[in-house]
C-alpha cells in the first residue's frame, strides 16, 4: 500500500489531472486519493475492489471514473453525489442492477455496463439525456423496452450477445445514432423503424435467427459497415449483394476460400458486360468468352452434379469450360483469396490443356484472350479487389504452357500498372508493385507491397 499512497502524493505533487492504479491487486483504496482535487480521470481497472473510501466523493473536478474488472456486486452510493462525472465504466464486475440515485449523474455522457450479470437495462438510464455512448452487451437482457428512445443523445450503442428476441419499434428514435451492435442475439425481424436511422454508419446483427436480410438496410444512406454473419440459411436479396460489392457489407460465409460470393458475381458481370458491350458481333470470340472467360478453378471441389446449390448464382452455373489454349491465367495467392482449399494433386482438370496444375497450386481467375497474340487483358478493377481480398501477390502463366514474350511481360506490366495506379498513388500511397519474372519467364509475379 505505500507504493500507492507514494503514488498518490506524488500526483499531489504534480497537480495530476490523470491516475492510473490499474491492475495493482488493490482490494480497498486509500483515504488519501481524496487529497488529489485537481483530478480529471481515475483509472481502477483491473483490480480486486468491492468499494470505495467516502474521500472520493471530494474530487470534484472527476470526469472520468473507470472501475472495469473489480468485484462490486452494487455500486458505492457515494457515487451518486459525484455530479460532475460525464464518463463511468463498470464492465466486469458482479452487478445486476442500477440504482435509481444514477439518475443524480446527469451529466453522464458514456455509460458501460458490459460483462455483468444484468437481465434488463435499468430504468435509471432513461432519464440520462445526456447520454451519447451505451455499452451493454455481454448480459443477460432478454427485452428492450420502448423508453430506449428516451436516448435522444445516443450515438454509440452496444447490446451485443445478450439474449434479445425483439427490439422495440423506438430504436428509430435514436436519430444521432452511428454505432448499433445487436450482434449474438435471439433477433428474428428488425423493426421497420430502424430503417430511419440515417446517420448509422456501422451495424452489427450478426449471429441472431434472421430468415431475411431485410433489403430496406440498403436504405441506410450512411452506412459504411454491416455485419449480417452467422446467418447461413437467411434469405439475402440483391439490395444487399450491392452492399457487398461495394465493401460496405461482410458476411462470415459468402467470401470464402469455399463460396466466393463476390468473385462469382464479378465473373458473371464480366460476361454479361462483354455480351452488351460487343452486341452480338465477333460471335466466335464471345461464344468463348462466355464458355470461359474467368474459371475460377480452385473454387470447385465438388460434383458440379452432385446437387451442391451453392455452385448455383443467378441462374448459372460455372464450370471448367472454355478451350484450353487460350489466354493466361491468374494465381492469386495470400489473403481470402490465396487460402488452401483443395489438392488435385496430379487430377487432370478439362478444359486446361496443357498448363500444369501443381499440389499447392492457389486460387486462380483464368482470363482468356485472343489466341494469336496473346494480348494480357481482364475486365475486373484489381485495385478493387486488392482493397476486398488482400492477397500478396499474383502470378501471371500462359495456359498454353509457353514461356512469356518479352511483348506479354510488357503488356500484363502496364495493363496492371495503369488498374492499381489509378486507385493508389504510385508514390505515395499505400500500395506499391514489384514485378519480376520467374523461372525463365514462364510466369510474372506482381508483388503487391503496402506502405504502411
Amino acid at each position: 500500500m505505500d507504493q500507492i499512497e507514494s503514488l498518490i502524493a506524488q500526483a499531489q505533487r504534480d497537480n495530476s489531472a490523470y491516475l492510473d492504479l490499474s491492475y495493482m491487486g488493490l482490494r480497498y483504496l486509500s483515504p488519501y486519493i481524496g487529497e488529489l482535487e485537481d483530478l480529471v480521470d481515475l483509472d481502477l481497472r483491473g483490480n480486486i475492489l468491492d468499494s470505495l473510501p467516502n474521500e472520493i466523493s471530494r474530487l470534484r473536478r472527476l470526469t472520468g471514473l473507470h472501475l472495469d474488472g473489480n468485484n462490486f456486486g452494487k455500486l458505492p452510493t457515494l457515487l451518486f453525489n459525484m455530479a460532475g462525472l460525464e464518463r463511468l465504466s463498470l464492465s466486469n464486475n458482479r452487478l445486476t442492477n442500477l440504482p435509481k440515485e444514477l439518475g443524480n449523474l446527469e451529466e453522464l455522457v458514456s455509460v458501460d455496463i458490459s460483462s455483468n450479470s444484468f437481465g434488463r437495462l435499468p430504468a435509471v438510464l432513461w432519464g440520462l439525456k445526456k447520454l451519447a455512448r451505451l455499452d451493454a452487451s455481454d448480459n443477460e437482457i432478454e427485452r428492450i423496452p420502448g423508453s430506449i428512445g428516451a436516448l435522444t443523445n445516443l450515438a454509440y450503442l452496444d447490446l451485443s450477445r445478450n439474449r434479445i428476441g425483439e427490439m422495440p419499434a423506438r430504436i428509430g428514435s435514436l436519430s444521432r445514432l452511428r454505432y448499433l451492435g445487436l450482434n449474438g442475439n435471439s433477433i428474428s425481424e428488425l423493426p421497420g423503424r430502424l430503417f430511419a436511422l440515417q446517420n448509422i454508419t456501422h451495424l452489427n446483427i450478426s449471429e441472431n435467427v434472421l430468415d431475411e436480410i431485410q433489403n430496406r438496410l440498403a436504405d441506410l444512406s450512411s452506412l459504411v459497415h454491416l455485419d449480417i454473419s452467422g446467418h447461413h440459411d437467411a434469405n439475402i436479396p440483391p439490395e444487399i449483394f450491392d452492399l457487398f460489392e461495394s465493401g460496405i457489407a461482410v458476411c462470415d460465409y459468402l467470401d470464402t476460400p469455399e463460396v466466393p460470393i463476390f468473385f462469382l458475381r464479378w465473373a458473371l458481370q464480366f460476361r454479361e458486360d462483354a455480351l452488351l458491350d460487343n452486341d452480338g458481333r465477333n460471335c466466335r470470340e464471345i461464344k468463348a468468352l462466355v464458355q470461359g472467360t474467368v474459371d475460377l478453378l480452385r473454387f470447385w471441389a465438388v460434383d458440379m452434379n452432385s446437387g451442391e446449390k451453392r455452385w448455383v448464382l443467378d441462374h448459372q452455373e460455372y464450370g471448367l469450360t472454355g478451350p484450353g489454349n487460350a489466354g493466361y491465367v491468374l494465381a492469386f495467392r495470400g489473403g481470402t483469396l490465396g487460402q488452401e482449399l483443395f489438392e488435385f494433386g496430379d487430377a487432370e482438370i478439362d478444359g486446361l490443356g496443357s498448363f500444369p496444375v501443381y499440389d499447392d497450386l492457389d486460387p486462380v481467375a483464368r482470363i482468356l484472350v485472343d489466341n494469336e497474340k496473346c494480348i494480357f487483358s481482364y475486365g475486373c478493377d484489381l485495385a478493387q479487389m486488392w482493397m476486398i481480398y488482400h492477397f500478396d501477390c499474383i502470378e501471371v502463366t500462359r495456359v498454353d504452357g509457353r514461356s512469356l514474350s518479352d511483348q506479354n511481360l510488357k503488356d500484363i506490366e502496364q495493363e496492371i500498372s495503369e488498374d492499381i495506379y489509378a486507385d493508389f498513388n504510385e508514390e505515395d500511397d499505400e500500395l506499391r508493385l514489384e514485378f519480376g519474372a520467374v523461372a525463365d519467364k514462364m510466369s510474372l509475379r506482381i508483388d503487391f507491397l503496402r506502405q504502411y
